[in-house]
């Protein structure tokens, strides 16, 4: 499962820009 290992990464990246994406946009992505 790549996505486990993307997600952490997106996690830490997308908590910066949750406001723009959302953390629906990590599952989506």
């Amino acid at each position: 499962m790549k996505d486990c290992g993307n997600r952490a990464k997106a996690r830490r990246h997308y908590a910066r820009s949750r406001e723009t994406e959302g953390t629906e946009g990590t599952h989506r992505n």
